[in-house]
């Protein structure tokens, strides 16, 4: 136990360490969709194999969902959606578009009825 009384200075320092890494990965998949291997490194103050090593801890804790291209170098944190999401999501900007272009041309009826054109 790193906070038991006999515990070392490094080991709570090193403990600590890996604690505020862990937490930058989860900030980062919140704001990222998509990032370089080596930014991402970079984010969270680390060597690349140790950024990687993280990161892959933290995926099979199911903390985040991540899926890393080596090749590439690219970690993808959003989940690939299924056709029906994808239409649900294209109906639903559809949607609120014509609500926006309705709300607009009552808007500008009103503007030619109020100056009479």
């Amino acid at each position: 136990n790193i906070l038991a009384i006999g515990a070392s200075l490094p080991l709570r320092a090193g403990a600590f360490s890996v604690a505020s890494s862990r937490r930058r990965a989860c900030e980062t998949g919140g704001y990222y969709a998509r990032i370089q291997l080596s930014r991402l490194a970079q984010l969270l103050a680390l060597p690349l194999d140790e950024a990687e090593k993280q990161l892959c801890e933290i995926v099979s804790d199911k903390s985040i969902y991540a899926r890393v291209d080596r090749p590439a170098g690219i970690v993808r944190f959003a989940a690939t959606k299924t056709p029906n999401e994808l239409l649900n999501d294209w109906s639903d900007d559809i949607s609120q578009l014509l609500n926006t272009l309705e709300s607009t041309c009552h808007l500008i009826h009103k503007e030619n009825m109020v100056h009479k054109i």
